[in-house]
């Protein structure tokens, strides 16, 4: 049983989309630095005395929420010190909480500028590029605000965020998994690791993790004793149980769902979907009729009524139904082929023809939509066109089922990898790129297989470009290419490719390092250090990378004394 699947949503902000699945960060105001040692300032005592009474003055009236005259002393002090990194800080908060953005940014590279090890200012600028859609500057703030200080939880989240914006949702549950295991208590970190586990688990162009779906259920039931009058939590934990085949247990907790949020539309669409594959057909209308209520363009709901009615045998209440969900969303391919099949059972053939090339159109993929526009153009008549879709479904039937062999081939390739036998498994990864040539997974499983066990770099980069021919952005097969590359000496080719897999994939650590250690190779000190310093607000307790960042530190120091020796030199 399948309620519904997740939506992505804002999490730099207020939740966007269906209420149970919008993942949304809760550190909404920017955490405001607290009063701490400056910088020398070069400034006089009297002047350096007048700046610090500026700040406390605004740190006492911005606790008090007065804004404005808080932003006055902030101001002041910069005025008077205008290195002042905590007073803009301060000021770009404000500024912040208050709407006025256009200066936001300003003060926290100000702030920056005046100590780049300023935490604070570097959490807050990743914040404020957040909001406006910089993602990757964003990552890059995030990052040195936890080289700075690794145990900003704050930080980490936000970087969960971020990298579930971009895409990367592997570092997005990384992240939330060791931020879990810090914060126990953190249920909206718990909230947001169940969905996105489950999502990661229903990505159709990769394997299911396995134990993802059991792992999503956990976390779920967990944030649920948590916050036990949280609605959302039940949306997406009844969505989630589905996926296990609990129609029993969905139902319950879509219930309670829906008690909790009686006057949401997607509470009510949610379990009235469950009721409907559970087979409650009475309830079901009420719940679905109860969500367009409040909500007449809810298409899913629309088009869950029809086939409710569809179920109960009024064809013609369901086709009133579907026709105006297909005027609603004209493009939806599942809401075609519906309104189809219910004219076809009207006898409207013309109708149900139409509306069914519509839906093979939007889904050239979808064998059901196929084989029912094949009974209808043979009850029409047109039995050359009929037979034609009905080979077409049978072609795309043998690619799903060719699909699925590769699937089973895969884990097979796994769990013989892990074993050991490379062999085994490099053949069954080689049959599932046969059986499935358009399966990117395969290929990448196939190159993966390839590099671990020194295989043929031709082939190993054949595949990896059949990997991007299906799917450019498959940010693994670009560090996997990037390793090739090395490996034949074209060092400026795998620098781009481990830069790219970055790009798409911030949480690659992989490739960080690799980047660090061509630099090292090139004796660019600050290129290593800028890398493993990154690297490094990934994974903080890696002791071979602190040493090697410490070395890289002692490397450029000296190589800075060489250089000043030299230009110290007098000319002979």
């Amino acid at each position: 049983m399948s309620v519904t699947g997740p939506t992505k949503s804002n999490r730099s902000g207020s939740a966007i989309g269906s209420p149970g699945l919008a993942p949304c960060l809760i550190f909404l105001v920017l955490i405001a630095p607290r009063l701490g040692p400056q910088q020398p300032t070069g400034l006089g005592e009297a002047a350096t005395a007048s700046a610090e009474q500026y700040r406390r003055e605004g740190i006492a009236l911005l606790e008090q929420r007065k804004l404005r005259e808080a932003l006055a002393r902030f101001r002041s002090a910069v005025e008077l010190d205008p290195a002042d990194a905590i007073s803009h800080d301060y000021i770009g908060v404000i500024l912040g909480d208050v709407g006025i953005t256009a200066a936001v940014v300003a003060e926290f590279q100000k702030a920056i500028e005046s100590d780049p090890s300023f935490c604070p200012a570097h959490y807050h600028l990743a914040l404020a590029y957040d909001r406006t859609g910089r993602t990757a500057e964003a990552i890059e703030e995030y990052q040195q605000a936890l080289r700075f200080k690794p145990d900003l939880v704050e930080a980490r989240y936000a970087l969960s965020a971020a990298c579930w914006k971009m895409g990367d949702l592997d570092g997005a549950i990384s992240l939330l998994q060791e931020i879990v295991a810090a914060k126990p208590q953190f249920w909206e970190a718990r909230y947001n690791l169940g969905l996105e586990l489950w999502q990661r688990y229903r990505q159709p162009e990769k394997l299911p993790h396995k134990t993802d779906l059991d792992e999503a259920i956990l976390q779920l039931r967990a944030a649920v004793q948590q916050q036990p009058e949280q609605p959302k939590i039940y949306l997406a934990l009844g969505q989630v149980l589905a996926e296990t085949q609990d129609p029993s247990g969905a139902l319950q907790i879509l219930r309670k769902a829906a008690d909790l949020a009686p006057r949401d539309p997607a509470y009510c669409y949610s379990l009235g979907q469950a009721l409907r594959m559970k087979g409650d057909l009475e309830a079901a209308e009420a719940e679905l009729r109860k969500a367009l209520q409040l909500d007449p363009q809810q298409v899913p709901a629309r088009r869950s009524l029809g086939l409710v009615l569809r179920q109960k045998g009024d064809l013609q209440a369901a086709a009133v139904e579907l026709r105006l969900a297909a005027s609603q969303q004209p493009e939806n391919a599942e809401v075609r082929h519906n309104l189809g099949a219910v004219l076809l059972g009207l006898n409207d053939l013309r109708g149900a023809i139409d509306e069914l090339r519509q839906a093979v159109r939007l889904d050239p993929y979808s064998s059901e939509a196929r084989l029912t526009l094949a009974r209808a153009l043979q009850r029409a008549g047109e039995d050359g066109p009929a037979q034609k879709e009905r080979e077409e479904a049978q072609r795309i039937d043998a690619l799903h089922r060719a699909r699925g062999r590769a699937v089973v081939l895969l884990q097979a390739a796994a769990d013989h990898l892990q074993a050991g036998d490379t062999a085994k498994a490099l053949a069954e990864l080689r049959e599932a790129t046969t059986l499935s040539p358009d399966f990117a997974e395969a290929h990448w499983q196939l190159a993966a297989a390839l590099g671990q066990s020194s295989g043929d770099l031709a082939e190993i980069i054949k595949e990896l470009h059949t990997v991007f021919e299906l799917n450019p952005d498959y940010a693994r097969a670009h560090f996997q290419l990037g390793l090739a590359r090395q490996k034949q000496g074209l060092t400026g080719l795998a620098k781009a490719e481990f830069s790219r897999a970055l790009e798409l994939a911030p949480s690659l650590c992989e490739a960080r390092r690799a980047l660090a250690e061509m630099a090292a190779a090139e004796r660019d000190w600050p290129k290593v250090i800028a890398e493993y310093q990154k690297y490094l607000a990934w994974r903080p307790n890696d002791d071979a990378v602190q040493k090697a960042l410490s070395a890289a530190q002692e490397n450029l120091k000296r190589q800075q004394s060489r250089n000043s020796h030299l230009i110290d030199e007098p000319a002979h």
